[in-house]
């Protein structure tokens, strides 16, 4: 956020990137993930920068969906009239998990700032490889370029059949020495 002049301007400056993309947004940054997602999708503010308001008072008004729990849990509340963060908050926290089972409570608490919710880093996949190999030394650029044409083809179909796309590739051709006589 410093490098950008503050929380604020770190929103903004995110959402008219996204914007010029002609991707609508809503960008929440919140003292929590669980608040900040819950937030985005289900609050008001198109941008939004939590400092100093108790989360409990924001997340009162959203819905029980906002916390992402489970539908049998949602549909069970429902049922009593129970639809919204604020009146979950107002329950007795001993009941909550033997009534709706304890993955409400452990939502609430990760929004709340009461525990903690890791954040798994998306990891860059594996390069995808294809590999072919003579049997023996060719002096005919031809095979060459037919195997250059058929790794191509398998690559792209790799590529296809795991939703991915390349920026680039790289050839790397190998000459075995033969053995001296």
């Amino acid at each position: 956020a410093r490098a950008f002049g503050g929380e604020r301007n770190l929103a903004e400056r995110a959402a008219r990137s996204l914007s010029r993309l002609g991707i609508r947004c809503r960008v929440v940054i919140a003292s929590t993930l669980a608040a900040a997602r819950a937030l985005s999708r289900y609050g008001e503010q198109d941008i939004g920068v939590i400092t100093s308001q108790p989360m409990s008072e924001l997340l009162s008004p959203l819905p029980i969906a906002a916390l992402g729990a489970d539908g049998a849990a949602i549909r069970s509340l429902a049922e009593i009239g129970i639809e919204r963060i604020g009146h979950v908050l107002e329950l007795p926290r001993s009941c909550l998990p033997a009534r709706f089972g304890p993955e409400l409570l452990h939502r609430l608490d990760r929004a709340l700032g009461r525990a903690s919710e890791g954040i798994e880093p998306l990891r860059a996949p594996a390069p995808t490889e294809v590999v072919s190999a003579f049997d023996g030394a060719t002096d005919r650029p031809a095979a060459i370029a037919l195997t250059g044409h058929e790794l191509s083809a398998e690559t792209a179909a790799l590529l296809h059949d795991r939703g991915r796309r390349a920026r680039g590739s790289e050839v790397a051709l190998a000459r075995e020495r033969a053995p001296p006589p």
